[in-house]
């Protein structure tokens, strides 16, 4: 079980187990690629009617958690479009000398690598549009001590569902055995019923809510 917050779960998550509803007998019949893409479709309606939603700081939530607290280098994200947000966490745990990195697109070899994320940074859309900090040195997966990630969905088993492309997955491949991996999901992106775990999917030691 994967532990959240006490907050209330939104009632938005209905419309996640509704794929799984209509017919129990043909869901389970379909490969999990198709079932993901079926949830996917439904994660981006929810987004679409929660993108003017308040702002949520998950900075209480990620205080609570040893893993914070240990690490010294940590993965977060910068926010493209409707994910929860990272600069607090990223000013938190910078003024406790940590070491803050984000996913940045490497064009050569077609994947993404790590770079450093200085307070005061210059950030730039970068693949996909998504923003990226500028000019500033990588850093080898293998020295952080804690990855934080955004999903589409997550589900209580910590399955999380991404855009489809693994570039996330890929990246935590070169992780050190045993590090920690934390989702950070707003209520609505939480599933009812389980999320296919495909081999290649990185389950989260835990999911936060804000």
């Amino acid at each position: 079980m994967v532990p959240h917050t006490k907050k209330a779960l939104s009632a938005n998550v209905e419309a996640i187990s509704a794929v799984y509803a209509t017919d129990k007998t043909t869901e389970q019949s379909l490969e999990p690629k198709r079932r993901k893409t079926e949830l996917r479709r439904t994660a981006r309606e929810l987004r679409e009617e929660h993108a003017d939603d308040a702002p949520e700081s998950f900075l209480a939530a990620m205080r609570a958690r040893p893993e914070w607290e240990a690490a010294r280098v940590a993965m977060l994200y910068l926010p493209f479009g409707v994910e929860p947000p990272t600069a607090d966490l990223a000013d938190d745990f910078r003024a406790r000398g940590g070491e803050v990195c984000v996913p940045v697109w490497d064009a050569a070899a077609g994947r993404y690598a790590l770079a450093e994320l200085p307070s005061g940074a210059t950030v730039a859309p970068g693949f996909g549009g998504i923003p990226e900090p500028v000019g500033t040195r990588r850093v080898d997966p293998a020295t952080v001590d804690l990855f934080v990630l955004p999903g589409l969905l997550f589900d209580r088993h910590g399955t999380r569902l991404g855009h489809g492309r693994g570039h996330l997955d890929r990246l935590l491949a070169a992780r050190r055995p045993g590090t920690a991996v934390l989702g950070l999901a707003f209520p609505w992106q939480i599933a009812h019923d389980p999320i296919p775990r495909e081999a290649h999917d990185v389950p989260m030691d835990a999911v936060l809510l804000p």
